[in-house]
């Protein structure tokens, strides 16, 4: 088994599906400073993944540099007649650990083998590449690098090459109450859906045209601009009965989820696709239900403007 897992043709079409994969769907995120991290399962696959990733970039002639990070040194005669450590694999950065390095934007992609999983702090990491089984808290620790906020950051995503959905999601269930797993993958379906919200006649084509522009255009620096769009749609929806709202507010969630993680897979080139994407995500938070049982979702119209901190007691817990 470890044979096969290192084998350099299994590694080689791995490489291939993570760096086209940053590139196509990563590399443009945050701004253009969206940062990826690729999570080996023993530091002679980290060896193996530096030099093979390297070498595709290299001869892809793709402007991009990578760093790894793991402890001590490696010996493998397959890949080296000599000692592979950071500071071979990362020359650049001249002995630099490369946690601190990889804040320098011309680095976007991290591997690493048992480091920097627990800990790791960086606001710019957007996608997670796995090949190391995970399972319990480390799971949840490991994938949890990819949660620090930052300007413009508003998805992340995880291609995972060896842990199934179902034990990624019993992982972090003790954790997060609302834990959820989307079995649909079909690529068809976020048409399907698009269709059935369009004969809902909850919205005018016009509209969702209307919001897209505004919501693409630069100088619009307005938010009246985009709720003037959305209204028509709201009183619409109002009008429906009980059963309609429910259905409809259901099949709007699933567009906007699906086309979310779908579209970082399949390039669906479809304008129309992403027109109503920015117009679903924009109308489903005016279509909350009232005295919903779930979490609250709180966006990024929120703000705090009061808060107090107060003693209630103290307490003794003897374990």
């Amino acid at each position: 088994s470890r044979y096969a897992k290192l084998h350099p043709h299994n590694i080689s079409q791995k490489v291939v599906v993570i760096v086209e994969h940053f590139r196509e769907h990563v590399m443009a995120k945050i701004g253009g400073r969206a940062k990826a991290m690729l999570v080996t399962d023993s530091r002679k696959a980290a060896v193996r993944y530096k030099l093979a990733i390297d070498k595709y970039i290299k001869e892809q002639k793709y402007n991009l540099r990578t760093l790894v990070a793991f402890s001590g040194s490696v010996v493998d005669p397959e890949s080296g007649p000599d000692e592979f450590t950071e500071a071979n694999l990362n020359p650049a950065i001249k002995g630099q650990e490369p946690s601190e390095a990889f804040k320098d934007d011309e680095y976007r992609i991290l591997l690493v083998a048992n480091k920097y999983q627990v800990g790791f702090d960086q606001p710019l990491l957007h996608t997670m590449y796995v090949d190391k089984r995970l399972s319990g808290v480390l799971a949840v620790q490991t994938l949890s690098r990819l949660n620090r906020m930052f300007a413009g950051k508003e998805d992340t995503f995880v291609l995972d090459f060896v842990n199934k959905p179902e034990d990624i999601l019993k992982s972090f269930q003790p954790y997060y109450r609302s834990a959820q797993l989307e079995e649909v993958t079909d690529p068809n379906i976020v048409h399907e859906l698009m269709t059935k919200l369009i004969k809902a006649n909850v919205f005018l084509w016009s509209e969702v045209e209307a919001y897209a522009d505004a919501f693409y255009n630069p100088k619009v620096k307005s938010q009246g601009a985009l709720h003037a769009q959305l209204k028509p749609g709201f009183d619409r929806f109002e009008d429906l009965d009980d059963e309609q709202q429910e259905l409809f507010r259901k099949d709007i969630a699933s567009f906007v989820r699906l086309y979310e993680f779908l579209s970082q897979i399949i390039p669906y080139n479809d304008p129309e696709l992403e027109k109503l994407y920015v117009y679903a995500k924009g109308l489903l938070p005016r279509l909350a239900e009232s005295g919903r049982s779930d979490l609250l979702s709180l966006d990024a119209d929120v703000r705090l403007t009061h808060y107090r901190l107060q003693k209630l007691g103290e307490k003794a817990l003897d374990l």
